[in-house]
């Protein structure tokens, strides 16, 4: 979903709205997805061999990773005045305590492992190590244990780094006093710990002096690929909320617009608007007359018009606008917008080939060619009589047009209100 709003309506009418912030929120989100679905492999983990506790191990750590990008990401200026201080100390509690768990599910799959291991898992724990990742001369320098005494040094490695770790995360969550005030945070950090703490006194030995090297580093992986899908709103009987934006194609995030503003006219019992329409689904305006009531109040050719009255018509067709504004009477209440990046009403591939040859355009991409442009006053039709009589000048009319008749109003015409 803020994949759906970025791609579509990320002109941000606050900074909580804007491009970097949704970006934050998609990776938070597909964290906590990860961090789901490693919750649903730890039950009943350690009795399915060392295979598989290290295959765990290596989602723990996957988590861990991207707990941390995501705190990487949220800490940047355009992002972190606009969340909560408390997300980010979190993301660095979460962070740590996946990694220590990553390595403590090695250790538990090291230490319950009876007999030799097979070749598969021989195969298996090279990778498992990150061994580029920490060349320090305090690291064991056992990767893959060939005997039960390598495999304990090994897994006690594993379990000195997990204290650690854990201790580390309980340091960074008594660090924020928002984190405080979550005991369930707590209790689960806490629980954690003590688990690590537990199975190293289990098999701490006197005068072992390998307790002071380092583990190898775990290295990231998962068999578990998330996918982001759009929404379909058209597949649920619920409602778009998204549709009082208005069409995609005009209100999207790739165009610019400016901010509605009101538009109030007021004219005279014999007076006129001074403006015209055209298109539908929004309606733009085709012309405002010089000097004309529509031109003093601040319309401007190439503007939408969103609202009548307190109705919202960027949805409405060309003849349901119409009606409204001859409804209106002498006084008529809109607010337009004003596109600033991109031309409507005179696109760059305008087609000159004539209305009676061409189809008629899509009114959502408000394209001028293949438009019949008809000047119509809102009173008498000069032309009722004779049907087929040609207009004797007009602004808004191609000199190659032919003859049509002014019964009908099409969506594609220019109606002047006067």
């Amino acid at each position: 979903m803020f994949r759906y709003i970025r791609d579509n309506f990320s002109n941000a009418p606050s900074m909580d709205l804007s491009s970097d912030t949704l970006d934050t929120l998609i990776q938070l989100m597909l964290a906590q997805a990860r961090e789901c679905l490693f919750e649903k492999l730890v039950p009943g983990v350690e009795k399915l061999g060392l295979q598989t506790c290290l295959e765990v191990a290596q989602e723990a750590k996957e988590v861990s990773s991207v707990y941390n990008i995501v705190h990487k990401v949220m800490s940047n200026s355009s992002v972190k005045d606009y969340v909560p201080y408390s997300w980010i100390s979190l993301l660095l509690v979460k962070s740590e305590h996946y990694k220590a768990l990553a390595h403590y599910y090695a250790a538990v799959g090291l230490l319950e492992h009876n007999g030799e291991i097979n070749k598969e898992t021989e195969a298996y724990l090279e990778f498992v190590h990150d061994i580029n990742a920490n060349n320090s001369s305090t690291c064991i320098e056992i990767k893959v244990p060939k005997n039960a005494e390598e495999r304990r040094q090994l897994g006690k490695a594993h379990l000195r780094e997990s204290l650690l770790l854990h201790e580390e995360a309980l340091r960074l969550h008594r660090m924020c006093r928002q984190l405080r005030q979550i005991d369930n945070l707590q209790e689960r950090l806490r629980t954690a710990h003590d688990a690590s703490l537990d199975r190293y006194a289990r098999c701490e030995q006197e005068d072992d002096f390998q307790e002071i090297l380092d583990a190898p580093p775990i290295q990231a992986a998962t068999k578990y690929q998330l996918t982001l899908m759009t929404p379909e709103f058209c597949e649920h009987n619920v409602k778009d909320l998204f549709r009082d934006l208005g069409p995609l194609k005009v209100f999207n995030s790739r165009r610019q617009w400016t901010a509605a503003r009101s538009i109030q006219l007021s004219k005279e019992t014999d007076g006129n608007f001074g403006f015209s329409v055209r298109g539908d689904a929004p309606v733009i305006v085709a012309a405002v007359d010089a000097r004309s009531l529509a031109q003093e109040a601040g319309m401007k050719e190439g503007d939408f018009i969103v609202r009548i009255g307190e109705k919202d018509v960027k949805w409405m067709g060309h003849e349901e606008v119409v009606q409204l504004i001859r409804e209106s009477g002498n006084k008529l209440a809109l607010k337009v917008v004003t596109p600033i990046d991109h031309d409507y009403l005179h696109p760059k591939n305008h087609n000159t080939s004539s209305s009676a040859s061409s189809p008629v355009s899509s009114a959502s991409t408000l394209s001028s060619s293949d438009l019949n442009r008809i000047h119509m006053r809102s009173t008498s039709n000069p032309f009722a009589k004779d049907k087929r009589r040609r207009a004797t000048w007009n602004f808004f009319r191609r000199s190659h047009s032919k003859d049509r008749q002014f019964g009908t109003l099409g969506k594609d015409d220019n109606v002047v209100f006067r």
